[in-house]
């Protein structure tokens, strides 16, 4: 009879930074306790490729928060031939190659929790907000002894305003949610979404380019994937009125940074605020810098404290971990194409992990 062997779960992106690490180790120790052998990266949100090789490689589970430096490719995938699931305990998907992964029989999970998606919703309407009433540029002038200047006259929202969704799922719905007492007219582009979505929520559906040229403020809220990158470009830029903002608290390359620091210059639109870049951590010689008309924030719409949303991710992606390790089907699969190959491979006879 084959001895059986414990399981290899590999954290390629620690989630104990800042967070509740009683409630993480808790997780832990519930993986240890089911047979599971802890594997963890050291580099937090950004593990090195080396890191992914050596570290994964025979890993049958993967279960992090980021990798924002490396992307789970084909080749680190391949290097752990008994890999049945990668789990996020956050929301975006995008560092994984779904397509390898699904043709591989890797299930892929994510984790949108309702208070990571309201989190987002809600520092999107903050960095709109803070837009609209220069809050930066008020506060520069104030430190610098500059009293109520012309320039630092704010836009008066409620019921004057159209705002324009770039993307309707959760976290545009939590954030139309949030403004429609503001009496603000509501538009959205997602050819993904069904009708009855836009007219529930009391929100227009309409095309990008109408959306761009109509809108006083572009909320980028969608996923980024082959057709979402750099879907924002000179020519989208230039089709927003010249009093327009942008907000991106999705994934930074769905805009094209380039093209954004140009129209941020030239003034082809009045302001963006940003929560995510194209490379991340922002290099410190990035243009963005040096921009007067721009909000820079690290990443952190879904950073929150009293929202026990780090907890409810990780517990959500140990769940799933488990579900997958005894062959059970788990929650929140992005991938369910991958579906027929996983049950074929780990669904009829699950194997028991310990020691």
């Amino acid at each position: 009879m084959a001895e059986s062997r414990k399981w290899k779960v590999f954290i390629f992106s620690p989630y104990d930074f800042g967070w509740d690490k009683t409630a993480v180790d808790e997780c832990y120790d519930r993986l240890r306790r089911e047979g599971c052998e802890l594997t963890f990266a050291e580099h937090l949100t950004i593990p090195t490729k080396e890191e992914l090789m050596e570290l994964g490689k025979g890993a049958d589970a993967f279960i992090g928060v980021q990798s924002k430096k490396e992307r789970i490719d084909e080749h680190v995938l391949k290097n752990a031939p008994n890999l049945r699931i990668i789990a996020k305990c956050t929301i975006g998907v995008d560092e994984i190659d779904l397509e390898a992964a699904t043709k591989l029989g890797i299930l892929v999970t994510n984790a949108p929790c309702e208070s990571t998606t309201i989190g987002v919703a809600e520092n999107t309407v903050t960095l709109m907000l803070a837009l609209l009433k220069k809050i930066t540029l008020r506060d520069k002038l104030t430190r610098s002894g500059v009293w109520r200047p012309p320039e630092v006259k704010g836009v008066y929202v409620r019921g004057r305003i159209k705002v324009g969704f770039i993307g309707f799922g959760r976290i545009a719905r939590e954030v139309s949610k949030l403004l429609e007492p503001w009496g603000v007219e509501r538009i959205a582009y997602d050819p993904y979404v069904p009708m009855t979505m836009f007219k529930q929520e009391n929100v227009k559906s309409v095309g990008l380019e109408t959306l761009l040229r109509e809108s006083d403020v572009v909320l980028v809220l969608a996923s980024l994937t082959s057709e979402t990158y750099h879907m924002i470009g000179e020519k989208e830029l230039k089709t927003m009125k010249r009093t327009a903002y942008i907000v991106n608290t999705a994934r930074g390359a769905i805009i094209d940074e380039k093209a954004l620091i140009k129209a941020l210059r030239e003034k082809w639109i009045a302001g963006a605020a940003l929560d995510c870049f194209e490379q991340e951590p922002l290099k410190p010689d990035s243009p963005l810098l040096d921009l007067e008309n721009i909000i820079l924030s690290p990443h952190c719409s879904d950073f929150n404290i009293r929202a026990g949303a780090e907890f409810e991710g990780v517990r959500l992606a140990t769940e799933n971990v488990l579900k997958a390790l005894h062959g059970e089907v788990p929650s929140c699969i992005v991938n369910p194409e991958a579906l027929p190959k996983w049950l074929e491979r780990f669904g009829k006879k699950p194997q028991k992990g310990g020691g």
